[in-house]
């Protein structure tokens, strides 16, 4: 097809009919996409065709028309970028980097379905399948931020580029290490989200920690108080693989230092096995390691999966396998606010199309409260009673870092310099 931009529905019957194995164009626009969604929409006969027919791109093609294709690439056999055409995907995969936030030195890189980028693979486009483990590829992403309903890409695109690992790639030692004060700054965010005036000295360590008076409007409930709040902490690193470290010791950090708030460590049913010894084979977590997480009247833990619903993990989980079983589970229904953090955990090592689903089905279980996100670096909320996901500002690189330790960095940039958040001038980006 040489004129893709030109493309109509009984061109594309023409085309067909010859039966062809491979759909050239010349160039890859806009118009020309939507014209061929358009036609597959109205022509659902044409489907197992279409899955025999590999579709390349000869000369041209940008961000646009790529993310366009992206709702129509599981309908093809594969995608392929000739030679000729190289040059102007290049300057595609500039503008995904820019939009996903990423260089190709970050983490993104090293998935392997991604670290394909600049090589025009199959495997990057159309992801794969190894050892049992779905690798996503660039089209899915694209699709699923394209077709959520109300979605802002610049959010979306934002999310979706934390994603940094594949889960195999790393042992249990390696998704329970954690360091104290790791997360610092998200406990002067809380300090100054609750106002708390005990908690002064503890901010007054920074240069600077903005307050945080303009987000309760924006939550839609008055300033949030520890008791009417519970906080969840997904993937914590319940089982540290050394003896000398706190199991879960952000989490613990938080419970500590907001006694009057509920704390939710939520970990994956394999860690909290090794948490409690049930596992046959590999490291134990020691009696004193679970006596000092359990020392904490305010603190739960569940093993459960932070891309399912938060709220069912909670209500429904075995008591049995509770460090207190006896002890009452606070009602949801007694929250105003709900806060999430998500620091390394799903945000790094699961699909954005799952992550983007979690996100949809947190807003539908908490729509009666209020609920802020600490997704990785990004902070974003929905306010009480809506399901439209905001970003209202980001954390610094403080906690972030997966290189050297938090006491170096903090030795290079003590925290009298540090400021541990920054809030959005102006309202941007949201998600539904």
């Amino acid at each position: 097809i040489t004129n893709a931009g030109g493309l109509t529905s009984e061109l594309i019957t023409k085309v067909l009919e010859q039966n062809p194995k491979v759909l050239c164009v010349d160039r890859l626009t806009t118009r020309g996409v939507r014209v061929l969604r358009k036609y597959i929409s109205n022509n659902s006969d044409k489907l197992s065709q279409l899955k025999n027919i590999q579709f390349h791109v000869k000369k041209e093609l940008d961000s646009q028309s790529f993310l366009e294709y992206a709702f129509i690439a599981d309908k093809f056999k594969g995608f392929k970028i000739l030679s000729a055409a190289k040059s102007s995907y290049k300057s595609v995969t500039k503008a995904l980097a820019r939009r996903f936030k990423i260089t190709r030195y970050t983490r993104l890189y090293r998935l392997v379905a991604y670290k394909e980028l600049n090589n025009y693979s199959q495997k990057f486009f159309m992801g794969f399948t190894k050892n049992g483990w779905n690798y996503v590829g660039i089209f899915e992403v694209l699709r699923s931020i394209n077709q959520v309903s109300g979605m802002d890409q610049d959010l979306a695109f934002e999310l979706a580029g934390f994603r940094a690992y594949d889960q195999s790639r790393h042992s249990n030692g390696t998704f329970n290490r954690s360091e104290p004060s790791r997360l610092k700054d998200h406990e002067a965010f809380m300090a100054r989200l609750f106002n708390d005036q005990s908690q002064n000295d503890f901010v007054r360590q920074y240069r600077k920690v903005p307050r945080l008076t303009t987000l309760y409007s924006k939550l839609g409930i008055s300033r949030p108080t520890q008791d009417k709040t519970i906080f969840f902490d997904i993937g914590p690193g319940i089982a540290p693989a050394v003896p000398s470290r706190r199991a879960a010791v952000t989490t613990q950090e938080i419970a500590e230092r907001f006694r009057g708030m509920q704390t939710i460590a939520l970990d994956l049913p394999i860690n909290v096995n090794i948490y409690f010894g049930n596992n046959t084979t590999g490291y134990k977590v020691t009696s004193q390691q679970r006596d000092q997480f359990e020392s904490h009247t305010n603190l739960d833990l569940i093993g459960g999966d932070g891309v399912l619903s938060l709220k069912t993990q909670y209500e429904n989980s075995d008591n049995m396998s509770r460090p207190y079983p006896d002890r009452e589970r606070p009602s949801l229904d007694q929250k105003e606010l709900v806060v999430l953090r998500s620091a390394n955990a799903v945000d790094l090592y699961c699909d954005w199309p799952s992550n983007q689903n979690a996100l949809q089905k947190i807003a539908s279980d908490f729509k009666d409260q209020a609920v802020i996100y600490f997704y990785n670096k990004t902070i974003i909320y929905k306010a009480k009673g809506e399901s439209t996901w905001h970003r209202f500002g980001e954390f610094s690189d403080r906690g972030h870092m997966h290189v050297g330790s938090v006491k170096a960095y903090d030795k290079r940039y003590p925290l009298s310099s540090q400021i541990p958040y920054t809030i959005d001038a102006i309202k941007v980006a949201s998600v539904r």
